[in-house]
């Protein structure tokens, strides 16, 4: 439901699309439309071709306790430039409405090409959570968001859990750390369990944009190391 405030900054700043400019939506279809989808999955760690994203059986290994199970990415930046404004206008322009519908719309049709539901009674998605005080900042996590979407299109079979995992620990951004071992060691500590982890349950991570998949680790390793069995990660691009 718009709120006056949003009526009042529609009316002096008309939505225009972050891509064509058209107005009345932040993202209209026909932008929407240009985006490519990754066809190819592969191994998050040497990306080596992976059917469905599933990790190689190396690098799950080494380290199973910390290694996403698999990490699907609907897009890659390169290829689709519109993506990228869009999600930059999602996180930082504060416009989560029609964007995160539409975003949210293609994380739903990565994930639906990729999971059978019916292997996984127990679905739950879990957005990677904010700091409090950048969450005060932004207004709202787009992670969340996006995550809702997904739900609404499977028809609530699948379940969303924005509370299972908390960031207490105020972090440096990840863009100033250019290594993934840069990107691990600022991360350590940043997330804390805040309920009782289903070892029979499938649980899938979602964020915007994967670099090097520490983010998407640091949750992972607290879900495992309290009985989690399968962990996935679902992103809608990859930097």
């Amino acid at each position: 439901m718009p709120t006056l405030k949003n009526f009042l900054l529609d009316l002096l700043f008309p939505r225009q699309c972050v891509s064509c400019k058209k107005i009345d939506t932040w993202l209209c279809n026909q932008c929407f439309r240009h985006f490519k989808p990754t066809i190819h999955q592969v191994c998050y760690i040497c990306r080596s071709p992976s059917e469905k994203g599933k990790t190689c059986k190396y690098h799950l290994s080494a380290d199973s306790l910390r290694r996403l199970d698999r990490m699907i990415v609907s897009a890659h930046y390169s290829a689709n430039p519109i993506l990228k404004k869009a999600i930059h206008a999602l996180k930082y322009k504060q416009k989560p409405e029609d964007i995160s519908e539409k975003l949210g719309e293609l994380l739903s049709q990565t994930l639906a090409f990729h999971l059978s539901i019916f292997h996984y009674p127990r679905c739950v998605l879990i957005p990677v959570p904010l700091h409090p005080k950048r969450l005060k900042s932004r207004g709202y996590n787009q992670a969340e968001l996006l995550t809702q979407q997904i739900v609404t299109a499977f028809h609530q079979l699948l379940t969303i859990n924005h509370k299972l995992l908390t960031r207490p620990k105020e972090t440096a951004s990840q863009v100033s750390s250019s290594t993934r071992a840069a990107r691990l060691e600022n991360l350590k500590g940043a997330f804390e369990l805040n309920g009782t982890v289903d070892p029979d349950a499938l649980y899938i991570l979602i964020d915007d944009v994967v670099t090097t998949g520490a983010t998407l680790e640091e949750c992972c390793s607290i879900l495992k190391q309290n009985g989690a069995k399968q962990v996935w990660g679902l992103v809608l691009a990859r930097n």
